[in-house]
This record gives C-alpha cells, sequence and structure tokens, in this order.
C-alpha cells in the first residue's frame, strides 16, 4: 500500500507516512501531548478526546479519567463557557458507510439502508447511580464518529434524552434484580430518524462530499 495522505510542511515540503518509521510518529504524538498538557496521549481513548476537542474547541481534561468525587465526574473535557462535555466515540467500518449514507440497498424495491446507528457506553452508571444521574446531568453530551482514526462527524446529544435512556436502562436492570454486568449502560440515537435529540456539532465536508 502506499501512503495516500500527504501533509504540507513549510519548511519541509510534501511529507507522507512513507517518509517516518512508526516510532518516529509515536514520539512526535507523544510530545505534542506534553505540550498539550497530556502525560499519556495514548493512554485508552484520550488521543480520540484530544482529536474531538480540537474540532469543537473544548479544552481537554488532563487526568485519563474524571472519576467519582472528582471536579470533573462524568466529563472529558470543558467547553469555552466553562461547561463540562461528555465524549463517546466509535469507528466507522466500510459496511458501515452504507447506513450513514443510506445508500440504495433495492433498486427494484426502491429501498435504502437504515440510517446509522450511533452510540455512547456509560460504564459505571448502574454501579454508581445515586452520583453518576446527577453528574451527567450537568454535562454536555458528544458522540463522534472517525473514519481511519480521523474525525468525520460529531453529534451534541439532548441531554433529557441521555439521561432519560439511562435511568430507564438502570430500572430495568434494577428492576431485574441486577443480573449481569452493572457496565453497557447503552445510549443509541438514530441518525435522521432521531434528528430531534440532536445537533451537528461538528462535520468533515470533504469526507461526506467525497463519500457521497
Amino acid at each position: 500500500m502506499t501512503s495516500i495522505t500527504t501533509i504540507e510542511h513549510p519548511t519541509l515540503g510534501n511529507l507522507s507516512a512513507i517518509d517516518f518509521h512508526v516510532s518516529q510518529l509515536s514520539l512526535l504524538l507523544h510530545e505534542k501531548g506534553l505540550l498539550l498538557g497530556h502525560t499519556n496521549i495514548f493512554d485508552k481513548t484520550k488521543i480520540r478526546e484530544v482529536l474531538v476537542a480540537e474540532k469543537l474547541g473544548h479544552i481537554v481534561h488532563d487526568k485519563v479519567i474524571a472519576g467519582k468525587g472528582t471536579i470533573n465526574y462524568g466529563s472529558d473535557a470543558t467547553d469555552a463557557n466553562g461547561k463540562k462535555a461528555e465524549y463517546k466515540s466509535q469507528t466507522l467500518r466500510s459496511k458501515d458507510l452504507k447506513n450513514l449514507f443510506q445508500e440504495i440497498r433495492s433498486h427494484k424495491k426502491g429501498t435504502r439502508f437504515a440510517p446509522l446507528t450511533i452510540q455512547g457506553v456509560y460504564n459505571g452508571f448502574n454501579s454508581n447511580y445515586e452520583s453518576a444521574s446527577v453528574q451527567y446531568e450537568k454535562v454536555d453530551h458528544y458522540y463522534s464518529l472517525f473514519w481511519k482514526e480521523n474525525v468525520v462527524a460529531v453529534y451534541h446529544i439532548d441531554t433529557d434524552y441521555v439521561m432519560n435512556t439511562l435511568i430507564d436502562n438502570y430500572n430495568y436492570w434494577n428492576n431485574k434484580g441486577r443480573k449481569g454486568t452493572s457496565n453497557c449502560n447503552t445510549v443509541k440515537i438514530q441518525l435522521e430518524t432521531d434528528s430531534d435529540y440532536y445537533t451537528v456539532a461538528y462535520i468533515d465536508e470533504r469526507f461526506f462530499n467525497e463519500k457521497k
């Protein structure tokens, strides 16, 4: 495979992935993270948080996990107005593009693929319900889509929708005797169909125009 992405550097000219060893790119990203105030940008999903925050104009918390009892509990970043933001992300697979762009499924029947469903998993919500149900209501929720580790879309999800779904899921789990894992409380939203419950916070127009 040949490198398909070329970056123009003001003094070094055009550069592409083929010009670097993986270790060199890793070191550059690590040092860029340090410049941004992150001890390890590769820890868990920190690098994705940084990429999303860059698109939204947010500042990512320096700690990977804003745990229970901390000032940033239930959030990953802070926006320009001081509002906390929680990020969820998912990777687009090639087959997901059929749903994202609602491609034609059957010319004969005139049907298209169903709109893509995006989701956010809130691990720990059920086991920390008393505090999580309060803190998550105070923050904004953003779900992002990544294509080849590049942010191509970020959706701002209605907080009431998020909370109602999380609480309904918790009640179902609790009423069933708390069987199974307390993790994986998931909020799902179908693009287009559930458009009343989200706004588009960022879109990579080049990606969407090229893929259509």
